[in-house]
């Protein structure tokens, strides 16, 4: 095996191919660009020096993390506190 290639895409939409070369002795790969709460699916194949394998199997769907929130909090209020309160 030469290297892998790995693919994702967004539910519903067509596959994508992740850019640069991923090294035959990698057993995990951060996919960087995704949109924030987001379904993907993954599959992988590999390539040697004849051509590519079929790609495996289809990941079960994942979801990225939310994005963090629009904006300031709004209409904040702060009361005072004490160990009897």
């Amino acid at each position: 095996v030469r290297n892998y290639t790995i693919q994702y895409r967004k539910r519903g939409e067509n596959w994508q191919t992740v850019e640069g070369t991923i090294k035959p002795l990698t057993t995990s790969y951060k996919v960087n660009r995704l949109l924030p709460n987001t379904w993907y699916s993954f599959r992988v194949a590999a390539v040697n020096d004849i051509g590519a394998s079929d790609f495996s199997a289809v990941t079960n769907e994942v979801q990225t993390l939310p994005d963090k929130p629009d904006g300031s909090p709004q209409n904040v209020k702060i009361s005072a506190v004490t160990r009897t309160s």
